[in-house]
């Protein structure tokens, strides 16, 4: 009987540091030149939850991340971190929109190369309890590189200006993205 216990505990272990290694996982997202320079692509691995029009102008779109998602995010264009916001929160399902809005977040302000600002908020969810930064107001930042990561189950919301972006064609809800690499917005 011990013995069977020792390799159920060992299996458990086993198993707890793939998940661990699956999810602290931090792929190179190397910009292939697929699309446009001045083009926005997806910030974070992961399913478009939510795309929105607000009457200001904005375009937001909500991409969860489940635990089997890679947690870092990456820039989504080229450009200067010209401001950040973090706002302490609460720790809520990432997936459900209203409530999610009251959660930790922390807002990166990006002036593009072409001199348009987008904004790429790390929204941490249920399980969630730090969202680590990259980068700080001033770092020059290329397409795919790494601007932070948040801990566990999460949201990651990119919004910019529908003056000077449009939405990609390939973009729905439901829609699986990969950071650095699938574009949701062309420039005008």
């Amino acid at each position: 009987m011990p013995l069977l216990l020792f390799k159920v505990n060992q299996t458990s272990a086993y198993a707890v540091l793939l998940i661990l290694f699956l999810f602290f996982r931090s792929p190179d997202r190397v910009f292939k030149d697929q699309t446009r320079s001045e083009d926005i692509t997806s910030p974070a691995d992961g399913t478009i939850l939510d795309i929105k029009r607000h009457d200001n102008g904005n375009i937001v779109i909500s991409t969860f991340l489940s635990v089997f998602d890679v947690h870092v995010q990456y820039s989504p264009t080229n450009g200067t971190i010209v401001s950040q916001q973090y706002v302490k929160g609460q720790f809520n399902p990432a997936y459900l929109m209203e409530k999610s809005q009251y959660n930790e977040r922390l807002k990166s302000d990006i002036l593009t190369s072409n001199g348009k600002i987008i904004s790429v908020i790390q929204i941490a969810g249920q399980i969630a309890n730090r969202i680590d930064s990259y980068v700080k107001p001033g770092s020059l930042v290329r397409k795919g590189c790494r601007l932070g990561m948040i801990m566990f189950g999460s949201r990651v919301d990119i919004i910019v200006q529908e003056k000077d972006f449009t939405l990609a064609k390939d973009v729905h809800i439901g829609t699986y993205v990969f950071a650095g690499h699938t574009t949701l917005f062309t420039a005008k």
